[in-house]
């Protein structure tokens, strides 16, 4: 059998490439990261697929984030949220694909949300994970993280409890309670402060010794100011690993960031 002429090569090799962009760009619109909630989403006000095309995922992040950051925001409500001694705050905890996207609003009608549900950890959810979006109450802000990301997660809460909604914030406020991040950092000498300025491999490194895995971080206002700090999970939503490169690139660090202080963006 003759082997192919070099032009016919050439044309297969386009023909490939063709398709792989083709199926590289259906993927890539596909895996997205939704900001809505999930009522704007299943109802059509957004540009976020319904049903998800995908629900499948890699590992879980969980997130915390500074509030001094966050409260430089035109839409944050912050004042008086915050007790004597406030740390970073709870973002959330979903489902993750290392290709820096995750599935969203997936069971709604499996397991609903109900604030009663949550009741004995009222206290410390107002605490540690509270909103400060001038769009949410507390309860609001908690029943969008169980629809958007907790629905996703059904398979791996089922492995731990019975009791999905109350494990999914039960496991969250063991996990902030597991990570200090704000002695973490403080005790490599990093703190918040208008003037100073780390370098991110600094803070990841301060991160690193006290979990043995690599974070991520996210930033604000250009890449100047700290705003989250990532944690990867494996499925256990136990261990600890290596963030995927570029996991929080969506907000790109610069050479050198600060924390700000609470005081200067709150008003007590």
């Amino acid at each position: 059998m003759a082997a192919p002429s070099s032009s016919s090569r050439i044309s297969l090799l386009l023909i490939l490439a063709a398709v792989s962009l083709l199926v590289g760009g259906a993927f890539a619109a596909e895996c997205s990261q939704c900001t809505k909630q999930c009522s704007a989403v299943v109802s059509g006000q957004t540009d976020c697929p319904y049903p998800p095309r995908d629900k499948t995922y890699e590992y879980f992040l969980f997130v915390l984030q500074w509030p001094g950051t966050f409260c430089k925001r035109d839409n944050s409500c912050c004042d008086g949220r915050f007790p004597d001694g406030v740390d970073w705050t709870i973002h959330g905890l979903w489902p993750e694909k290392s290709q820096n996207c995750y599935p969203y609003c997936c069971d709604l009608r499996s397991v609903k949300y109900t604030p009663q549900a949550v009741t004995s950890l009222k206290a410390d959810l107002r605490k540690y994970w509270p909103t400060l979006s001038c769009s949410n109450t507390d309860d609001s802000f908690h029943s969008n993280e169980w629809d958007k990301h907790g629905t996703c997660m059904l398979a791996a809460l089922r492995n731990q409890s019975s009791v999905l909604v109350y494990y999914y914030f039960e496991r969250v406020l063991d996990l902030y309670e597991q990570l200090p991040l704000g002695k973490i950092l403080a005790d490599e000498n990093i703190k918040a402060d208008n003037r100073k300025t780390y370098s991110p491999a600094k803070i990841i490194a301060a991160i690193e010794k006290f979990t043995g895995a690599t974070p991520d971080l996210a930033c604000a206002e250009n890449g100047k100011l700290l705003d989250e700090v990532h944690f990867c999970l494996d499925n256990d939503l136990k261990t600890f690993f290596n963030c995927p490169l570029g996991e929080g690139d969506r907000k790109k660090c610069g050479p050198k960031v600060r924390i700000p202080e609470l005081d200067t963006v709150l008003v007590q």
